[in-house]
């Protein structure tokens, strides 16, 4: 019998093909689906004022009225962005007190997740709260 002899291309040529294609798929992916607009947290792009960002902070504070896990946690991820927000416009006090309050929401969900009493590390959380500038 009669043994067929490689007559195509070399495996090399078709392996670069195809990485040739797959950048080719990525970029025009990339080209219509990607690249969203969005800025990273803490860059606004202009300048923020204390006021505004405080009263961004405030609103998100404010929030934090049902004590269950997924609020606390959405209600910390949004601090966290405030408090980039207050240390970008010069209000570096309030931001530490920002910060104090999503340790203290981080203790109050540690608390629920592990099914410890929760008086006191609520009562902290309140004390948190009430120490940020909108609380009052």
């Amino acid at each position: 019998m009669p043994v067929r002899e490689s007559a195509g291309r070399p495996l090399w040529i078709w392996a670069l093909v195809a990485v040739v294609a797959i950048v080719v798929i990525v970029l025009l992916f990339n080209a219509f689906f990607g690249g969203d607009d969005k800025q990273a947290p803490g860059d606004t792009g202009a300048q923020v004022s204390g006021e505004e960002a405080t009263a961004a902070m405030c609103s998100h504070v404010r929030q934090i009225t049902v004590f269950r896990d997924d609020a606390l946690g959405a209600a910390a991820e949004q601090l966290t962005e405030d408090a980039a927000a207050l240390k970008e416009a010069g209000e570096r006090r309030t931001a530490r007190q920002v910060e104090k309050l999503i340790a203290s929401i981080d203790r109050a969900r540690d608390a629920l997740a592990n099914q410890q009493p929760t008086a006191g590390v609520f009562a902290d959380l309140q004390e948190a709260i009430a120490t940020v500038p909108c609380s009052g």
